[in-house]
């Protein structure tokens, strides 16, 4: 075996140990994004990572996070007042070789009767990275909820590279409607046809016709990694023991 091609299998081995993304891009800094909308006026706020508010943006203000990849908003909308709402992505949460993640957490929101449904979503673009598929998670409360209160949560995803395109449903839990709620489930893989993707995931909270809904809870999407991701483990651990039993030899 000669010593370059030696040397090339130890440089790939090691990058595969420590989980170097030497196949896949990240999702690119700064294009985590959070919308929130309310049906009744159809009204909506867009707030981007380290940016400003985009929309209905009276009572709203920019980015109120300065950590890149998370993004924290709080104001009225409607008839609701949302408290806090923080969106977490790439590259606060990700990256490597098990990038794809997106988290809306700390959601807590109220509406007086007949509020009508609000839709808070966080995304992110330029994923390039296929998986086998994603696990869902979220869970939470309706407190002083009514008749008709409930809360559905969806994950999606797009090959158009999007923000908050949901032409691609990847899994969905709910809807919730008792006090306290919590769920998990496992969605199918998505294999876009064109890189880079985007992710999104919506939290839609529907208020009580008749009294105060208050709503709080999280939602969590991560990728199961990659088959290939192992294999390349396999072979990098291979590759290193390979080129320590031919050192051995040589003594």
């Amino acid at each position: 075996m000669k010593r370059s091609f030696k040397i090339l299998l130890l440089v790939l081995s090691v990058a595969v140990l420590l989980g170097a993304p030497a196949l896949y891009a990240d999702p690119l800094p700064g294009s985590l994004q959070i919308r929130l909308t309310e049906s009744v006026g159809g009204t909506s706020v867009t707030i981007t990572d380290q940016g400003a508010c985009a929309g209905s943006c009276v009572g709203w203000t920019a980015d109120i996070n300065g950590t890149l990849g998370v993004t924290t908003a709080s104001g009225s909308l409607g008839g609701w007042t949302v408290n806090v709402t923080t969106g977490m992505g790439f590259p606060f949460i990700g990256g490597g070789n098990i990038q794809n993640q997106l988290d809306l957490n700390s959601v807590n929101a109220t509406s007086a009767a007949g509020g009508g449904t609000l839709t808070v979503q966080v995304t992110q673009t330029g994923f390039n990275q296929p998986t086998g598929g994603y696990f869902l998670a979220a869970g939470g409360t309706l407190a002083g909820s009514g008749p008709g209160a409930n809360v559905l949560y969806t994950a999606s995803g797009t090959n158009n590279n999007t923000p908050f395109s949901t032409s691609f449903t990847i899994a969905s839990l709910g809807p919730f409607t008792t006090a306290a709620f919590s769920g998990t489930t496992v969605g199918g893989a998505f294999s876009p046809t064109a890189n880079p993707y985007s992710l999104t995931l919506t939290t839609a909270i529907t208020s009580s016709g008749s009294g105060v809904t208050t709503y709080s809870g999280d939602v969590h999407l991560s990728a199961v990694p990659e088959p290939a991701s192992v294999v390349l483990l396999g072979s990098g651990l291979a590759g290193l023991a390979f080129l320590g039993s031919r050192k051995k030899a040589r003594k």
